[in-house]
């Protein structure tokens, strides 16, 4: 994960598990408090949230949102 903060918006995250495979496109980086949950908030697509956080900040949260590529 500490190479999440180099992902920009339109690069291509691959998802895999014992299911299968998934692409995901990346839609967007933020970084947010510590105590902001709402990046996890309910989405009606499929989306993919990874978060992390950042060296030497424990107050924020690094955010990444991707998109199933179909």
């Amino acid at each position: 994960f500490s190479d999440l903060i180099r992902l920009t918006p339109g690069e291509c995250i691959t998802y895999q598990t014992s299911l299968g495979t998934r692409m995901y496109r990346v839609t967007g980086t933020r970084i947010v408090s510590v105590n902001d949950l709402s990046p996890l908030n309910y989405s009606v697509s499929n989306r993919l949230t990874l978060v992390t956080c950042l060296a030497n900040r424990p107050d924020v949260r690094l955010i990444v949102t991707a998109e199933q590529v179909v």
